[in-house]
């Protein structure tokens, strides 16, 4: 029975509004907006400050479950855009050293890597 409920819950969870945009946001084509969820922490924010306040100030008591569930999101989209951000980084530094070893490759006709000078060994009696 809980094996159902927690798939049935998966199942809802899937099509949760952030968890489609950090869903679209993990694939090649979406890493580069990684960075923009970063402008939806202080939305998240501000909002779960105004349902706290509400309920501080007499409001109904499903405002504060509404407010944990801002922040909850905002701390998704920080991390995503923190881990997008560092993913981002990692494949541009990849693609500069696969460019650079194409144009060192491109100088040596011969296809052989350029071998550094062997260092002599000095050897003591």
């Amino acid at each position: 029975m809980l094996w159902n409920a927690s798939v049935c819950i998966h199942g809802l969870l899937q099509y949760a509004p952030t968890n489609l945009l950090l869903a679209a946001i993990r694939t090649p084509r979406g890493l580069k907006w990684g960075p923009f969820v970063l402008l939806l922490v202080p939305v998240y924010l501000l909002t779960a400050g105004i349902c706290y306040t509400l309920v501080e100030r007499g409001g109904p008591g499903w405002l504060a479950f509404l407010g944990f569930l801002f922040i909850w999101n905002m701390f998704k989209c920080a991390w995503a855009a923190v881990i997008t951000t560092i993913v981002l980084l990692r494949n541009s530094v990849r693609r500069l050293i696969n460019r650079s070893g194409t144009r060192r490759h491109a100088r040596n006709p011969t296809g052989t890597r350029d071998e550094p000078e062997p260092v002599p060994v000095l050897h003591t009696p």
